[in-house]
């Protein structure tokens, strides 16, 4: 019933034991989701302590991948190193590249994770060479799923007065990304009278919107739901980055 949040990258490894324990022993039974495998060498301490006790047992473990900073860390540099205006910029097989590469053995990251990666009850992952390797070195009882699979169905109701057709991003240099492949691949082959909403602090990069009316800029807005309940579909044209909306 009681939820705790934690920071690892802010906080000693033996400050993390303590309140994941005290956690797990209040409620006498825990659901652990560690997200950003980077992070697992500071909770070496937590899993040394709790093998072969009933922690293992009673509680579930979830790790999720699928937001990895290291991984996110190394697509932004990719793109830093480009001109925005070259075609290297939104060059997705450069892109996919990084990620299908990212997870081999000789990886630290990866090294982190094998150390504990039997303790997991369930792992998310975030692409399909990732998933590959843990269903191969993990135990039969570990649950491996890939995150781009995993979205459960949506009750769609047609909303016959929503004409907005929206894209939703901040400054981060992936939205940048999608705003260029936006402008130079998508937009000429659709009609002069198709617009696109903006939202977000990506309006506020000039430099992406030059000679391009049909993206109009709406700025950020501090509550998206109406903006979500009146459009008529949202676009993610996001190539790098790891996050999942």
């Amino acid at each position: 019933n009681k939820g705790i949040e934690i920071n690892t990258m802010e906080r000693e490894s033996k400050k993390i034991t303590e309140k994941l324990l005290e956690g797990i022993s209040e409620n006498n039974f825990g659901i652990i989701r560690i997200n950003y495998a980077p992070e697992l060498y500071n909770l070496s301490d937590f899993f040394n302590k709790i093998q072969n006790t009933d922690i293992i047992d009673s509680s579930i473990f979830i790790l999720d991948t699928h937001d990895d900073v290291n991984l996110s860390l190394n697509l932004q540099r990719s793109l830093q190193s480009c001109e925005k205006t070259s075609e290297d910029f939104i060059n997705r097989n450069k892109y996919n590249s990084i990620v299908n590469n990212y997870y081999d053995k000789w990886n630290n990251n990866l090294k982190n994770i094998s150390i504990y990666q039997n303790t997991f009850d369930i792992i998310l992952g975030l692409n399909n060479r990732e998933c590959y390797y843990f269903d191969q070195n993990t135990n039969a009882d570990t649950l491996v799923m890939n995150t781009l699979y995993c979205n459960s169905p949506i009750d769609f109701k047609k909303n016959n007065t929503c004409k907005e057709i929206i894209f939703i991003g901040g400054g981060k240099i992936f939205n940048q990304q999608a705003i260029k492949l936006l402008t130079t691949k998508i937009l000429p082959y659709l009609p002069n009278n198709f617009n696109i909403s903006i939202y977000g602090s990506i309006c506020n990069h000039d430099e992406l919107f030059v000679n391009e009316d049909r993206l109009i800029r709406k700025g950020f807005i501090n509550d998206l739901s109406k903006v979500f309940e009146n459009a008529l579909f949202s676009i993610v044209p996001i190539i790098a980055g790891t996050g999942s909306k």
